[in-house]
């Protein structure tokens, strides 16, 4: 339960949708819920990344809620607070929307790719 007596949903997610990080398993659709309980915060994908040294890192998307913003420094701060410290995303990006399939499903695959070729264009 979260701390307003509400359910929070974990092991809901699909096999690929959990982040392995250093052999601790994140929950992305946990810390989706809990991003999205951020008065600022609109929309929310978490996804994992190929990471050297933990194996994957924890990433997200966010969207500010319409008017407001948020920075990546205060998403950190707000799951660091709430959660384990490697739940806390290493990658976040903030956009003003998130791409969606013809259904309204966030294309997590499309985010996963984008960001894992920006981050490797980093390291070249």
């Amino acid at each position: 339960m979260d701390p307003d007596g509400s359910d929070v949903p974990t092991g809901l997610d699909r096999i690929k949708d959990v982040v392995i990080r250093g052999g601790y398993k994140v929950y992305s659709v946990e810390l989706e819920y809990l991003l999205v309980s951020h008065p600022r915060i609109e929309q929310a994908a978490v996804f994992g990344v190929p990471d050297k040294i933990a194996y994957e890192a924890v990433a997200c998307y966010i969207t500010a809620t319409a008017g407001e913003t948020v920075t990546a420094a205060e998403v950190r701060t707000f799951v660091h607070e709430r959660m384990a410290d490697y739940a806390v995303p290493r990658h976040v990006r903030i956009v003003d929307e998130t791409p969606r399939n013809k259904t309204g499903k966030l294309e997590k695959d499309l985010l996963r790719g984008l960001l894992t070729a920006e981050l490797q264009a980093q390291q070249h």
